[in-house]
């Protein structure tokens, strides 16, 4: 018969599965370690092995109960590469690929006095994460961004936050993390979810956030937009109908106008590398300049 394989916390395992081994004994038919573990063809834990916890612990490697296999989610989740996180406050565990280039940009205690320190970091496919650490309790969140870009305050941090069920379609939420958040409250103030976005092309100022990318559906076009996250009002540049645009960078000028330099593609695959400015004071883009003519691109090829 097939087996179903379900994921347990390797904590929960020990802490509930190992203290309470005699007392499974009597109640259910339950085997342990019997299963070999192979990862990607190679074998990581063999039959009757058991495995160790970071704590120091000796849990199962596997557990068969009732035809259904059960294995424990940390180890299995280090074993495939990938990094898990736990935080108690929501009972909740994450589990991502292995991340590096963590740079540490707030440290402030939340409601109930506990320190968190914040970081972005990012995967070796670039895709970028905001984590929030309280090393003494052993917790950490993770919040999956469309970009490292985020607005640090007195208050908390502003960030694009973007989920699995509409990362395909380049959808993110601006969220307010806040420092004095409590247990209930930790995933934020969800701002407005905002689209479209064209690989992290997402940069915060004091007040602003800049994402570009093309729309969807029919009459899909190039889009590039500033929204103010404190008056809600917001700016567009809007391509000609079947566009695309790819490669954006956001220079600013001074703390009034933003630069969007971009690759511009026309529906007939024809590319430009161009430029619009962004003006605070009136609230609007100005009209496109030519940077580059002709840009070679995958699309024009």
């Amino acid at each position: 018969m097939r087996k179903n394989i379900k994921y347990f916390v390797a904590g929960f395992l020990a802490a509930s599965v190992i203290a309470a081994i005699p007392a499974m004994a009597d109640m259910i038919d339950a085997f342990m370690n019997t299963s070999r573990i192979n990862v990607d063809g190679v074998d990581r834990l063999s039959w009757g092995e058991e495995m160790e916890l970071d704590n120091g612990f000796i849990a199962p490697s596997s557990i068969n109960y009732k035809d259904t296999l059960y294995l424990p989610l940390r180890k299995i989740s280090e074993l495939s590469g990938k990094d898990v996180f736990w935080n108690g406050d929501s009972d909740t565990a994450y589990i991502v690929n292995r991340l590096s280039n963590r740079k540490v940009i707030a440290e402030c205690e939340d409601a109930e006095g506990n320190l968190w320190e914040y970081a972005t970091a990012s995967t070796l496919d670039g895709s970028a994460y905001l984590m929030a650490a309280d090393g003494d309790r052993g917790y950490t969140r993770v919040y999956r961004a469309a970009s490292e870009s985020v607005r640090v305050t007195d208050t908390g941090i502003y960030f694009m936050r973007l989920k699995e069920h509409n990362v395909a379609q380049n959808q993110g939420t601006v969220v307010k993390l806040n420092f004095d958040c409590d247990a209930d409250t930790q995933d934020g103030d969800a701002l407005i979810s905002l689209y479209p976005m064209d690989n992290g092309a997402v940069k915060f100022d004091r007040d602003h956030v800049f994402f570009a990318g093309t729309t969807p559906g029919n009459g899909s076009h190039a889009r590039i937009t500033a929204y103010n996250y404190m008056t809600h009002e917001n700016a567009k540049f809007e391509g000609e109908s079947g566009s695309t645009i790819k490669d954006v960078t956001f220079t600013p000028t001074g703390n009034s106008s933003m630069i969007a330099e971009y690759t511009y593609i026309r529906e007939n695959g024809s590319s430009y590398r161009m430029r619009t400015t962004y003006s605070k004071r009136t609230n609007s883009f100005s009209p496109s300049e030519l940077v580059e003519d002709e840009v070679n691109t995958d699309e024009a090829e």
